[in-house]
């Protein structure tokens, strides 16, 4: 099933156009804009989490490419760039911890893990995993707003410069 929030667009037509192809469950949201502004990788199975997160971070100037598990998120990764994963936990097919270890042996990219989930073991398996960082779901705009932040400031404040 396609995620509901392909945009297609003419900022970025190689991406836009093998992206589709190549993972029938990616999407790529972008403003016509922002042929500069970092790119995020957003793996989230569930629909509504993951057009809310898109959501946030379009409207902080980003570029999202976002999938529906953790192997997807691994195949997408190997092909492009990205400035940052914000990646769930729990996924079908492969979790966010295996698909975080499997993208940190390949890059120091920041990977910022989500989860429901917040026990110490929850959060200490994530640290194992690689992952740069851990928030709690719900996970409130403006906390997700202040990990950017931390973890991209060179591409924050261009976003915020514009």
């Amino acid at each position: 099933m396609l995620a509901p929030m392909i945009q297609h667009n003419q900022v970025i037509p190689h991406l836009s156009s093998k992206i589709s192809t190549l993972w029938p469950n990616a999407t790529l949201a972008a403003a016509s804009n922002l042929s500069d502004g970092p790119l995020i990788l957003v793996a989230e199975d569930d629909a509504i989490m993951r057009r809310l997160l898109t959501l946030i971070l379009e409207r902080d100037h980003f570029r999202v490419v976002a999938v529906t598990n953790g192997a997807e998120a691994v195949a997408v990764f190997a092909h492009y760039d990205f400035d940052l994963v914000l990646m769930d936990i729990m996924m079908p097919i492969m979790d966010g911890f295996n698909a975080c270890a499997s993208i940190r042996r390949a890059s120091s990219v920041p990977i910022v893990l989500i989860s429901a989930f917040s026990s110490i073991d929850v959060k200490a398996k994530a640290k194992r995993s690689g992952a740069s960082h851990f928030l709690n779901k719900p996970c409130h705009p403006k906390e997700l707003k202040k990990q950017l932040h931390a973890w991209l400031p060179k591409a924050v404040q261009h976003c915020e410069e514009s």
